[in-house]
């Protein structure tokens, strides 16, 4: 479980989007720990579909149990998997 103290703010995946539209790839560089930047990551648009699949494979190779939720069509790769 993560728990952040702060939420992002609510404009952040409109820009994440509006970026990657204009073709800019948005990387994250944080110095939080892996679960709290992935979080963020989801939370932003940042993550992509194939990259929630990718994670979700490497989690589930490393023993994890994983459950994944979505609401859209760009989400049926990992919910595929699962």
């Amino acid at each position: 479980m993560v728990k952040r103290l702060r939420s992002l703010s609510p404009w952040c995946q409109r820009r994440v989007e509006l970026c990657t539209k204009a073709g800019v790839k948005v990387r994250m560089v944080t110095g939080d720990n892996l679960q709290t930047a992935r979080a963020i990551a989801l939370e932003c648009g940042i993550l992509t579909p194939n990259d929630k699949l990718l994670l979700m494979q490497a989690l589930r190779k490393g023993g994890k149990v994983v459950a994944v939720t979505g609401d859209g069509t760009n989400d049926a790769p990992a919910l595929h998997e699962v």
